[in-house]
């Protein structure tokens, strides 16, 4: 079997190129939610959500500490992770989930 010769960018540097790219899309759908919002008088929800969403990333990070610290950026699932880090980093997801669903609903809900 012969082997490629074409070389992939590192995955970070992939990270890297589309983060203008993530970073304008997830603007421009917090600021066209972000107005029926206010005008809906359902702003205590929206913070709720974005706050869930916020304490869940973290606690995504510090679950994933120490795969980070032994240099494993791009392992997906928490299989690598002790009992501990492995409750932490499913009780994150659930936060993130529970923050998307919130604003899908006060999406849907506001249209």
């Amino acid at each position: 079997m012969k082997k490629s010769t074409w070389i992939p960018l590192p995955p970070d540097v992939l990270a890297l190129m589309f983060l203008p790219l993530i970073v304008s899309v997830i603007s421009i759908l917090s600021a066209s939610l972000l107005w029926p919002v206010l005008r809906g008088g359902v702003l205590s929800v929206f913070l709720a959500a974005v706050a869930a969403g916020v304490v869940g990333v973290a606690l995504l990070f510090f679950a994933r500490l120490p795969l980070y610290r032994s240099g494993l950026f791009f392992s997906f699932g928490p299989g690598s992770l002790d009992a501990r880090h492995r409750k932490l980093y499913r009780r994150a997801y659930g936060l993130v989930a529970v923050s998307v669903f919130v604003m899908l609903a006060l999406l849907v809900t506001l249209r």
